[in-house]
């Protein structure tokens, strides 16, 4: 290549525009790959989409829900009713293209929190490890309200930051919109309200000033936390960290060293687990440096980073055991990567190879954890179409979690279009829990209506329900009515219809 070509590329990546362009359209492009085409939203994403869709069909927020963070189902409700499509897959794709969408959309304020804190390559750099987290990517593909709450947060950081009387008014707007997508969002105007004092700790008059910001977060919840406490009895805002604040006392006072040992514990495990495969090789860094010769903007960094930890502290400490508590926190790893990387580069002094070999970790990271996941894409449509099998044969199954988390939307398609409180379940899911024999079991779960047996190749089975997968021929009323590898499917899932009449009575 001549030397106005090497000019050209130089120019090129010296424009942040066109490299952020580059970042997000190459990171998107990797999500479509991995899109899940075809299969339905389950389990909490699956709520979601019904409340989104009754409350499109309605004109109005439904009847019959309890659960909170309703802030999601809304913003998606308008989408539903200005794009018509023709099945039920197709709405629940769209949902999960919008949080797509959404997610790689925060790659551009993450440039700009790092910005606040390096030069622009470097936080290029940082926009780009977040366009390429893994994890962000996987999660963005469930559907959740995940990407809107990090989004909105990032903003709300963003904007503080500026330290501007109008940005910080607008940053505690959004901190109320992320608080109504999620409701951890509370904890972000803890953390902002203890940074804003930290700024202007020697400043006069900001009570008065500080009494705005409230009044700004307060007129973004309370409309909606009103018609919440109309509908359900509850804001799913204030009530709920109460009560689940009074829950863990409680939880602690029955032992309270074995408590705090498990739950740090299990916080710090997870906490190193969303290091691998990109984090680990910059935050521990970027850590020891954001707490040496600290300043106003990276003292705020560190009380924000320590307040919204608090949340994930209390998932962990219930115990509820998923990586994507710790989501919120990857804009501020982000951060911390780009300092660590400022700091390799002054001190090899090699900053196109550094730069390089960056790259390289955050790709070869990626890539190597989505890769395994391209398998359960492909296991999660061959039990959906399984599923569509059992709920036309099957009054009553045993639980087969969380695979059986697909015979809820394989019924909806089936009835579809139907609002959430006028379902009702056809296929029973009876639990195997306390169970430790196969007889027990069925005899029990005869009088809640269970008819058939589900049994794949799961390590995680009761080994009672493992047993019958590996020597169904001891089980003489156990009629197998289904053989996955018989169909052509790479999973290997067996049903049996159960015959009562064979059963030894005693």
């Amino acid at each position: 290549m001549s030397k106005i070509d090497f000019q050209y590329v130089n120019g090129i990546f010296s424009n942040p525009g066109i490299v952020l362009c580059i970042i997000i359209g190459t990171s998107l492009a990797l999500r479509f790959y991995f899109f899940p085409f075809g299969v339905p939203l389950t389990l909490d994403s699956l709520y979601y989409f019904w409340y989104a869709n009754d409350t499109s069909s309605l004109g109005w927020l439904p009847n019959g829900y309890s659960f909170a963070n309703n802030g999601w189902s809304i913003f998606l409700a308008p989408f539903f009713s200005l794009i018509k499509l023709n099945s039920m897959i197709s709405y629940m794709e769209m949902q999960r293209i919008i949080a797509t969408i959404i997610s790689i959309s925060t790659t551009i304020p993450v440039y700009f929190l790092c910005r606040k804190f390096v030069e622009n390559r470097f936080a290029l750099f940082g926009a780009l490890i977040f366009a390429f987290e893994p994890r962000i990517i996987q999660n963005s593909l469930f559907g959740l309200n995940d990407a809107l709450y990090i989004l909105l947060g990032t903003l709300a950081l963003v904007l503080f930051l500026k330290n501007r009387r109008i940005s910080t008014y607008i940053s505690f707007a959004f901190i109320g919109f992320a608080s109504l997508v999620r409701s951890e969002g509370l904890f972000l105007f803890f953390a902002l309200s203890i940074a804003y004092f930290i700024r202007h700790r020697k400043s006069r008059g900001e009570l008065l000033r500080y009494s705005i910001l409230i009044i700004i977060f307060a007129a973004v919840i309370l409309p909606l936390a009103i018609l919440r406490i109309e509908m359900t009895g509850s804001d799913a805002l204030t009530s709920r960290i109460v009560n689940e604040a009074i829950i863990a006392s409680g939880s602690a006072n029955n032992g309270s060293y074995v408590y705090a040992v498990n739950t740090i514990t299990t916080f710090f495990g997870f906490l190193g687990r969303v290091m691998i495969p990109i984090f680990v090789f910059f935050v521990p860094v970027g850590v020891f440096l954001i707490f040496k010769n600290r300043t106003v903007e990276k003292t705020n960094i560190i009380v924000i980073m320590i307040v919204m930890s608090i949340p994930a502290l209390y998932a962990y400490s219930v115990p509820a055991l998923d990586t994507k508590y710790l989501y919120f926190l990857y804009p501020i790893f982000c951060v911390l990567a780009v300092l660590a990387m400022k700091k390799y580069v002054e001190v090899i002094r090699l900053q196109r190879t550094i730069f390089v070999i960056g790259i390289i970790i955050v790709l070869i990271g990626t890539i190597a954890f989505l890769g395994t996941k391209l398998t359960d894409r492909e296991n999660q449509a061959e039990y959906f179409a399984i599923s569509k099998f059992v709920i036309d044969n099957a009054q009553g199954v045993n639980e087969y979690y969380p695979e059986n988390a697909y015979l809820t939307p394989a019924e909806m398609l089936r009835e579809w279009p139907i609002r959430y409180i006028d379902y009702t379940e056809r296929t029973k899911i009876i639990s195997t829990e306390g169970f430790d024999s196969l007889d027990a079991y069925i005899k029990s779960a005869k009088n809640n209506g269970l008819t058939h047996v589900v049994i794949d190749d799961k390590v995680d089975r009761p080994l009672f329900i493992k047993d019958i997968f590996l020597h169904e021929e001891k089980y003489l009323y156990l009629e197998k009515i289904f053989d996955s590898t018989e169909h052509g499917y790479k999973i290997h899932i067996k049903i049996f219809k159960i015959n009562y009449d064979k059963i030894d009575p005693k």
